[in-house]
């Protein structure tokens, strides 16, 4: 082998070998095992990008992992390349944004997570309106909030450990203002006076 035959050769591998590192693996060559990913035929929680494709060959998801989970950026892709969800992570545990679109690529939902716990939801409509709004006011209570198309409210509620506790509220969609109230405790409802007086 001559030795300009062999230099070409053996940059050519390294150049291989360097650019190989960088690459995404395809997500069918990890095994899940308890929630920790492992490349096939290792027994070591595998670092690095990771890729999914749909059968057709366009790019399903995009994630990264650390020692095995989650860490940082998640993406899906509608088959068109067009974002789906968007998503990100800390030590395999959701915090920060989570976002998802319609096929149109309108905003679908936007949350926002502390370490697994969602604080903030919001849904909107494929026209792109607001119609849901859920925020964490305090340990285990939320505020509900329902939108009518124009963007004035539709309901209001509050829960606690999961039942509505406290004021529900309906406003009129066309002339404003509250059109009914009711009292809840615990998850029943009861006489008005007991959230009048609070």
């Amino acid at each position: 082998m001559s030795s300009r035959l062999f230099l070409l050769s053996f940059f050519g591998a390294l150049l291989l070998q360097i650019s190989g590192c960088n690459r995404a693996i395809d997500e069918v060559n990890l095994v899940q095992k308890e929630g920790v990913y492992f490349k096939s035929g290792s027994n070591q929680p595998y670092s690095g990008d990771i890729v999914a494709y749909y059968a057709s060959g366009e790019v399903e998801s995009k994630f990264s992992l650390k020692e095995g989970v989650r860490q940082g950026l998640f993406q899906m892709f509608f088959k068109d390349g067009r974002l789906y969800i968007e998503s990100n992570y800390s030590k395999g545990i959701r915090n920060g944004k989570y976002r998802d679109y319609y096929a149109n690529g309108r905003l679908k939902s936007d949350h926002e997570f502390k370490m697994g716990e969602a604080v903030m939801s919001e849904s909107f409509r494929e026209t792109g309106e607001l119609f849901y709004r859920e925020t964490a006011i305090g340990e285990k209570t939320r505020l509900h909030e329902w939108f009518y198309e124009d963007g004035s409210q539709n309901y209001t509620y509050t829960t606690k450990m999961g039942v509505k506790s406290g004021l529900y509220l309906e406003f009129d969609e066309y002339y404003g203002g509250i059109k009914h109230r009711e009292c809840y405790k615990e998850g029943t409802k009861v006489d008005i006076v007991m959230c009048d007086s609070e």
